[in-house]
């Protein structure tokens, strides 16, 4: 079950660094004059919720991880990979469209 206590450690670290991206992102929002917030709103909106569905799927494997470690479950282990993986390419999408978005 070391799989399980590295799959804990991994999704705790990438959803602290998601959490950091929703930072950067709310300073850069509240960086703008009230006046211009509205129009850049649905753009910083839809990555934040972007990211936070990142930030789900990191605690889903933390979860599922944490609760196969305790129940001794490989297919536990197996499923909180699985949220692992989803995690990462749901970061890794997120920053490829971030990119995609700059002009």
């Amino acid at each position: 079950m070391a799989l399980a206590g590295d799959i804990i450690a991994a999704s705790a670290a990438l959803a602290g660094f998601i959490l950091v991206y929703l930072s950067a992102l709310a300073t850069a929002y509240a960086g703008f004059p009230r006046a211009d917030r509205r129009a850049v709103r649905a753009s910083f909106q839809w990555r934040g919720w972007f990211a936070f569905i990142g930030i789900l799927f990191c605690a889903a494997a933390c979860a599922t991880a944490a609760l196969a470690k305790w129940m001794g479950s490989s297919v536990g282990a197996g499923f909180a990979l699985l949220f692992f993986g989803l995690a990462i390419f749901w970061a890794a999408l997120s920053a490829l469209l971030l990119v995609l978005e700059i002009e």
